[in-house]
């Protein structure tokens, strides 16, 4: 047991060292400013963009608690649970916050450590030495009689005086019994107090599976989170242990709702970035929650009703089978037929590692998957594609995100030969994109619209490119026609061809949003105009990166994809199209050994009788500091 609770210690302190150099890295980066990180981060790394985001908007979410409480209560406590290297303290006393007494509590071996390094920093030993100003003691969390000693009759804490207490990523590591205690003693012996907490949730989808794996295989697993697993749980943990309100925000809604837009606005600007699914599917899975009682109000402000009840109700598939696939990539371009599915590129295993692939292959739905061609302009991402007499139509993608693309290759799938056409903009081609909507318009023509641009810029733009096919072997000409404007930029967005009708659902905005309405525009008016559905009741979950088929009977059927306002993945939705209702389908709980992520994926549409099944291939994501997933399974549902 001693040695199991000794290796728990050491994973949860690595835990912390990792942490710290991520911090140094994105403030490096620019994110946000800290003078103090060099002295507690030993060992300069460069991380990934979403990383950098990632701690971003966790040092957003902490100094916006610290902002709001000490506005409140300049003359206060501040108690913080597994501090780690935190260096909170002297960023708030070099701020001019010099009435508050700050606690910092860990193991006595990161206690140790972290005294040594601000004995190094002449600056944080003088801070650190002011009286009565800070504290870093090694405690025990589970022994709350000996917390209550140290705390009053050692520190000389005042139980009145208004407190408030901090857990990052913390107390979520005990084991639940122990931590709803402390959380109930903090509640009960400090009766002007705040609970601020940032911590994980939803561990029962696709990322959340991924998550919790990765904590357990560092043998540190998240104790409560399965107790604990969304807002309204999390929630009534606190109010019914003493504390009078409570909110809770994920780290979603606090960035959209609570960081100022020009702060955002400067914020993307610092790197290029192409890890959209990755960063908000992070971005759901935390929580900061703020509990308050006494004279102490909730750092963060009070929803209202009508977010609140901004729900929307789901119901079960009526079938979901996963079967071992060997695709294993995502952000690849799919073209169906009645056989199966073409796939071409995107990002997956390769026997030197993950990269981008370069290959075209066609997956049976018999399972067999046949390899049919390999060239290295295949290799990209995000990218279109197209079926049309024969011949593959690639379009579009990037190979890095300061790379778009604005080719065209024509696929032979009877020779399993290539030919590429190059244009650009100045020669009436469309700007260079990827991650833009594309549809087919029988017999010869496909629409392609959005996307990000060769700025890493969120394009508006529609185009009609006529494809002028050629007697036998010869490369087909192309004919670009500029078409009526999107309302505004997205991209991930999907464009489906219905009944002379080109509707655009889902994409992700400039404020990087899921996009809520479907957008339809006549491809056969003179007047063409876009304008949104008058929805016969609720209207689709906002989404991006998902699939959109189209039935003989006039639905329409959006698949998978992230969300950034819903407290759950999305589903399946299937909206009736000459009605405008829709009925939105839950996934189910997702099985630890093979989670599924139903972004930047592929899906085919089969028919028979009465009957609709979908297979998606393929598909996954930048799972954060948890490592990339990509799904090994075929899924078929069925509504």
């Amino acid at each position: 047991m001693f040695f199991l609770l000794l290796v728990h210690r050491n994973q949860v302190q690595g835990s912390n060292d990792w942490s710290i150099a991520s911090k140094l890295s994105a403030i490096t980066a620019g994110y946000y400013k800290d003078l103090f990180i060099s002295c507690f981060a030993q060992k300069p790394v460069k991380r990934s963009s979403l990383i950098h985001r990632g701690y971003y908007v966790r040092a957003k979410a902490m100094h916006y608690i610290f902002d709001r409480f000490l506005s409140q209560h300049p003359k206060c406590q501040i108690i913080s649970f597994g501090a780690g290297f935190d260096d909170s303290y002297f960023t708030l006393r070099q701020q001019g916050h010099t009435q508050c007494q700050y606690v910092e509590i860990d193991f006595q071996d990161v206690v140790t450590k972290k005294w040594q390094l601000i004995k190094n920093h002449p600056y944080c030993a003088e801070l650190a030495a002011e009286k009565d100003a800070y504290q870093l003691v090694a405690a025990d969390l589970r022994n709350l009689p000996s917390l209550t000693k140290l705390l009053f009759e050692e520190l000389l804490l005042s139980p009145s005086d208004p407190t408030l207490f901090i857990s990052e990523c913390a107390i979520t590591y005990m084991d639940e019994c122990s931590s709803s205690k402390l959380i109930e003693w903090c509640g009960t012996t400090f009766p002007n107090a705040v609970f601020a907490v940032y911590e994980q949730i939803r561990p029962n989808d696709g990322f959340g599976r991924v998550m919790q794996q990765h904590f357990i295989q560092l043998s540190i697993p998240l104790l409560s989170l399965p107790v604990y697993p969304d807002h309204e749980t999390q929630q009534n943990r606190y109010l019914h242990k003493g504390w009078t309100s409570c909110e809770v925000y994920d780290i979603n809604e606090f960035v959209h709702k609570l960081v100022p837009s020009d702060e955002l606005e400067r914020m993307r600007k610092l790197e290029t970035f192409d890890e959209y699914e990755g960063f908000n599917e992070k971005c759901s899975h935390y929580i900061i929650l703020t509990a308050a009682k006494g004279n102490c109000k909730t750092p963060l402000p009070v929803k209202d009703q009508e977010t609140k009840d901004h729900v929307f109700d789901t119901t079960s598939l009526k079938s979901w089978q996963l079967f071992k696939s060997p695709i294993q990539r995502y952000g690849q371009a799919g073209c169906a037929n009645s056989i199966g599915i073409w796939i071409v590129g995107g990002f997956g295993a390769r026997p030197q590692g993950h990269g981008r692939l370069d290959d075209l292959i066609l997956a049976r739905r018999d399972g067999t998957i046949e390899s049919r061609l390999k060239d290295k302009r295949l290799a990209r991402m995000y990218h279109s594609l197209h079926f049309m007499q024969s011949r593959l139509i690639v379009y579009g993608g990037r190979t890095h995100p300061a790379m778009a693309l604005g080719d065209l290759g024509f696929i032979d799938t009877e020779r399993n030969e290539i030919e590429w056409l190059d244009g650009q903009p100045e020669n009436g081609w469309p700007e260079p994109r990827w991650r833009h909507a594309s549809s087919i318009i029988a017999p010869c023509s496909i629409f392609i619209c959005g996307g990000c641009g060769r700025q890493n810029n969120l394009l508006n733009d529609c185009w009609v490119m006529r494809v002028l096919l050629q007697s036998g072997t010869k490369t087909p000409s192309v004919k670009w026609e500029p078409f009526l404007s999107l309302p505004s930029g997205r991209h991930s967005a999907v464009a489906s061809y219905w009944k002379d009708l080109i509707v655009i659902s889902g994409g992700l905005n400039k404020s990087e949003m899921a996009c809520q309405p479907t957008l339809l525009v006549s491809n056969t008016s003179c007047s063409q105009e876009w304008r949104e559905p008058v929805w016969s009741g609720p209207s689709p979950i906002p989404r991006y990166s998902h699939q959109a088929l189209v039935t003989t009977d006039n639905r329409m059927i959006l698949v998978g994809g992230i969300s950034t306002c819903h407290p759950s993945s999305p589903g399946v939705c299937v909206i009736d199209l000459q009605s405008w209702t829709c009925v939105e389908y839950s996934l189910p709980v997702q099985d630890i050994a093979q989670p599924v992520i139903l972004a930047s994926f592929n899906a085919q549409l089969i028919e028979e009788n009465e009957d609709t099944k979908i297979l998606c291939w393929g598909g996954g994501s930048p799972c954060f500091s948890f490592g990339t997933h990509l799904n090994g399974v075929i899924v078929e549902l069925e509504v």
